[in-house]
């Protein structure tokens, strides 16, 4: 009987439509996220990226609504309307920072007595994409830290509540959320899982994360970071989702031209003449930037097209010292700590990037509207990594060339006494120079179809994303590993001091190339990363024509989603000698293997291959050299550059010196072929219980498959009985022994899969008209990393074990709760303070475990005997839990000369029940805005506590960091800026403790790295 009384309530009776677009006549934007109430009623609509929103079923006559916006003028707007037809508007929204805008004769709209201020908009933006979402989120606009130097995202999440960036050297590499590692972090852009392809993090446990090496902030126009997720989002990311959205021409009206041209400079190199650099010449250090930004809407507003194209280049020195310490005293040497060998590395780098993007949108009727995002970005960076290793001891206690055999206290001062039996004392040269080059592509076309009470959308997508590091085929040799033999003693003032004194005390003089010996090696990388992703999604979102008292929208949808990964790294295999005229002498072959028997008495120094570009450590003062005359000076090097050149030229003077282990590691090892897919079905409904309490319930089912292609090795016997030498643990030792082992059987094909199901709960309540409360659970999974799941099986006879990933392993489970009270400012101050509390708690972790073969599913008699180490899901359970209190306000209601003043400040409390590597558990950012006039500034900072580095003892001091951005707006359409990164030049260090302390009692600097302060003088306007 209810569901009949629900059917007849619902039938259709003579009603009408009001429909309209919101648009903010001083930005000349069309408004997303306003919230627009039919008065009289629970309807509540909010603005499409267009502006647009829509009233069905309203009864005829008037009718009322008002339209909300932050730090803008509420809009009521009355219209009349007709049964079946629809009541069209377009409405303006008034800032209340100001008196409002004037219409002259020729319609464009005047300011009067009011500045635009950028971050003023961007936390209105802000506020209302959170306010909108039912999922609790952090939304900011990148209009309130402006433009970013090198366009790198995570220069910009940096500042967000929760979020944490990890680095690789100077460089921003991927985020953390709550303190959880980058692997448990889902990135997207307008919603879509980008490819992500980093050889440097393509194994181990951040196989699975982001890096910022495949996309750039160019037309990003703002961030949403989500910690408690909907049944609608990929349930892959237990910490959150970071979603990038576009800038698109639909939010705009007319035309639009953006441009940026700049120059960027590194404190280290701060001038405008050229010097000797990486790459052996002389060259400028200051580096060109552009960008071009055009939008147009076409076709009466029907078709917006967007078009964005960047590029920059940056120069950044790189200076790391690394004290390696032996830290198991023993009786005859009780010294806690010893330094057994402390490395220097000069390692200049120069990073490209260009981007262009490009995004439609046509309205091609009044119900269907066709997208599509197009993006490409090209990232490289050239480092010339130079490092000189002086080596006091082994790492170990032999009496003969172990710890004991260095003098000294081991931490101040260190002595070295070469022997007969103890030829450890050296200086050795080594470090890479590579480029690494990123390349990704995506594509994405979309649609979007409206009913009166049911909106279906879908969308599919490709992206490609490629990551290779290579050496000579750009024309430079990676590295040629020499080395001085001799002894040495060093000091430096303080155990928290970089900076040492070192000199030589016996040998042949190091400050000339000819002493050193390793003869002519020439080394090239080759590694290649390559994910692809295909996928396809559909959503229909329903508006219930029944249950009008409790107002609800019922969504629901499937996707799926292909994964695919090829790596390769074959660095191993490329190397050679140099035979030609003053280099080594080919003196024959091994006998076995083949491999040419090489005398090392050629020398780089005798065809004058001496670097130009000397090392140094720069502004740091890390090192002191005086040779053994007593001659300071700096150490020199082979120049990379000209072996790599005479390796193009005269390939016939080169003969590789590769070995089968080589072989093995190049083109067995490393290798990995992955595929993963998933298909996911979901649906969840919210409900409007009161006009101050809104509910959502969900729920997600994704099946998991994967497959992986393996080799299929032979066993040992075969190996022997076709005629190859093998090694004890059963693995061919020549070239044609392992091609047969390895690639004489199809590789086999291994798979695996689960399904899992996966329950949303989110609550909102608006205590007070400005006021929210939300809380939320949700459960995730973070999948196994690659090399878990897929790789070699490592026969190892003489051990009658096999080492192997174990393709059946399945994810770690994840239940996460978050809660947060949230205070909106509005009218002339937009802006929030809000308390969020979250905990993730994980199970299902890994573990090593040694199985027999029934145990790991293999029937094969000869593996009978084998214990088979691989891993596997343990009992282990982790808990994280976060809390973060954000204030960020626009202090518009100060008088006029302090009226632009915002400010951005947020503190994270982090706590994980186990150690966790680089997990801070406290963390502050900051920003302090000013603008008045043509004038707008603001100084950033961010402060990261004492974090976790390695096993207990290690660990990486507390840091604090300060950004800056002044810009004067020269005419209406042409500003000045300054930007700076690191301005104060604060080096990151990183110490140890010696055993049987209290982590950081009587520390000692084990690490230190410092990049220099980025320096971006630039101009920029809008058409």
């Amino acid at each position: 009987m209810w569901l009949a009384a629900a059917l007849l309530h619902a039938q259709p009776v003579a009603e009408g439509t009001i429909q309209g677009r919101v648009y903010n006549p001083v930005a000349k934007e069309y408004v997303r996220n306003a919230e627009v109430r039919l008065q009289g009623t629970n309807q509540v609509a909010y603005t499409e990226s267009d502006g647009s929103f829509q009233f069905t079923h309203v009864v005829p006559g008037e009718a009322t609504i008002a339209v909300i916006y932050t730090g803008y003028n509420t809009v009521n707007q009355t219209f009349t309307v007709t049964a079946g037809q629809a009541a069209v508007r377009e409405i303006d929204l008034i800032s209340t920072a100001g008196a409002p805008p004037v219409k002259a004769d020729d319609g464009t709209i005047r300011l009067q007595a009011f500045t635009v201020s950028s971050e003023r908009e961007g936390n209105a933006k802000a506020i209302m994409d959170q306010r909108r979402n039912m999922d609790i989120t952090t939304s900011v606009s990148s209009d309130i830290f402006g433009d970013i130097t090198d366009g790198n995202v995570g220069e910009f999440l940096k500042y967000l509540p929760g979020v944490d960036v990890d680095y690789v050297e100077s460089e921003a590499r991927g985020p953390r959320l709550g303190g959880m590692e980058g692997q448990y972090v889902g990135v997207a852009l307008d919603g879509i899982r980008t490819a992500s392809a980093d050889s440097n993090r393509g194994g181990g446990e951040a196989s699975r994360a982001t890096s910022f090496e495949s996309m750039l902030i160019t037309g990003v126009e703002s961030i949403e970071i989500s910690r408690t997720t909907s049944a609608e989002s990929d349930a892959d990311s237990p910490s959150g989702t970071i979603n990038m959205k576009t800038r698109r021409a639909f939010d705009r009206k007319g035309r639009r031209i953006g441009f940026n041209f700049s120059l960027n400079f590194n404190a280290e190199e701060f001038h405008l003449h050229k010097t000797l650099g990486p790459s052996e010449n002389l060259a400028y250090k200051f580096k060109p930037n552009g960008s071009l930004e055009y939008s147009e809407s076409f076709l009466d507003q029907r078709l917006g097209v967007m078009l964005s194209a960047s590029r920059a280049n940056s120069y950044t020195e790189q200076y790391s010292f690394v004290q390696d310490y032996n830290r198991n005293a023993t009786a005859a040497d009780p010294r806690p700590m010893v330094i057994r060998q402390i490395d220097f590395k000069d390692g200049p780098k120069v990073i490209f990037k260009e981007a262009l993007s490009l995004t439609a949108d046509f309205r091609a009727t009044r119900r269907l509207t066709l997208s599509l995002n197009a993006i490409y970005t090209y990232i490289e960076g050239e480092f010339w990594n130079r490092n000189f290793t002086f080596v006091a001891a082994n790492s170990n206690a032999n009496v003969n060339n172990g710890r004991s055999r260095v003098g000294g206290d081991g931490r101040l001062t260190i002595s070295t006494n070469r022997a007969t039996n103890n030829t450890v004392p050296a200086v050795n040269n080594g470090g890479g120079t590579s480029a690494a080059e990123t390349m990704t592509r995506t594509f994405s076309p979309k649609f979007e179809y409206k009913l009166d009470r049911i909106t279906f959308d879908g969308a599919i997508a490709f992206s490609r994303s490629v990551n290779k590091y290579v050496s000579l085929n750009r024309g430079f040799s990676r590295a040629e590993a020499l080395s001085a033999p001799g002894d040495w003693t060093a000091t430096r003032p303080s155990l928290d001091s970089h900076e040492w004194t070192i000199n030589q005390t016996s040998g042949a003089d190091w400050l000339d190339l000819r002493n050193f010996t390793g003869g002519t090696r020439v080394e090239s990388t080759d590694s290649k990363w390559a994910t692809e992703i295909w996928s396809g999604q559909a959503n229909a979102r329903w508006v219930l024509p029944f249950l009008r008292n409790f107002p609800t929208v019922v969504k629901f949808g499937g996707k799926w989603n292909e994964e695919s990964r090829k790596n390769y790294a074959i660095t191993p295999w490329n190397l050679w000698r140099y035979i030609g005229p003053g280099g080594d002498v080919m003196t024959g072959a091994n006998a076995t293997t083949g491999v040419p028997t090489i005398t090392t008495s050629g020398n780089w120094a005798n065809l004058g291959f001496i670097a130009p570009h000397p090392f140094e450590t720069g502004t740091t003062n890390a090192l002191t050299f005086s040779n053994i005359n007593g001659v300071q000076g700096n150490l020199p090097r082979a120049d990379r550059l000209r072996i790599g050149q005479l390796f193009i030229e005269h390939p016939e003077l080169f003969v590789r010196t590769a070995t089968p282990d080589n072989f093995y590691s190049a083109f067995v090892g490393n290798r990995r072929d992955f595929r993963q897919t998933v298909t996911a079905g979901y649906t969840q409904a919210d409900v409007s219980v009161t006009p101050k309490l809104t509910l959502r319930g969900g729920v997600r089912v994704e099946e998991t498959k994967n497959r992986f292609m393996e080799f299929d090795p032979r066993f040992r016997s075969e190996i022997i009985a076709a005629g190859y030498p093998t090694n004890a643990a059963g693995r061919a030792t020549t070239f044609d022994g392992l091609r047969y082992q390895f690639f004489s059987q199809p590789r086999v094909a291994r798979a695996s899969e689960y399904y899992n199901v996966f329950p949303s709960v989110l609550a909102k309540y608006k205590l007070a008209a400005n006021f929210e409360f939300q809380a939320g659970f949700n459960q995730a999974i973070s999948r196994p990393p690659i090399d878990s799941l897929t790789g070699l099986w490592n026969i190892l006879e003489d051990a009658q074990r096999v080492d192997s990933p174990n393709a059946s392993l399945k994810p770690e489970y994840s239940k996460n709760y978050q809660t947060r009270l949230a205070y909106y400012f509005g009218n002339r101050s937009p802006g929030q303070l809000t308390l969020a509390v979250a905990q993730n708690d994980n199970r299902n972790l890994r573990e090593t475990h040694d199985y027999t073969p029934e145990e790991f599913g293999v029937e094969d008699e000869e593996f009978s005997t084998y214990v088979f180490r691989s891993t596997r899901n343990s009992a282990e359970r982790r808990r994280f839990r976060n809390m973060d209190l954000s204030y960020h306000q626009t202090l518009g209601f100060l008088p006029e000369l302090f009226r632009g003043t915002s400010v951005n400040v947020s503190y994270a409390r982090t706590y994980a029940s186990r150690r966790r590597n680089g997990l801070a558990p406290h963390r502050i950012s900051g920003r302090l805005g000013y603008a008045y006039r043509r004038f707008n500034g603001s100084i950033g900072g961010v402060w990261i506590d004492e974090r976790p580095d390695g096993n207990y003892g290690r660990f990486r001091q507390a840091v604090a960091q300060f950004d800056t951005s002044l810009n004067w707006k020269l005419t209406r359409v042409l500003s000045l800026y300054i930007q700076g990164r690191n301005i104060t030049r604060v080096p990151m260090r990183w110490f140890d403790t010696p055993p049987g302390l209290v982590e950081g009692q009587s520390r000692t600097l084990r690490q230190y790295q410092e990049y220099g302060a980025n320096w971006v003088f630039g101009v920029k306007g809008t058409l």
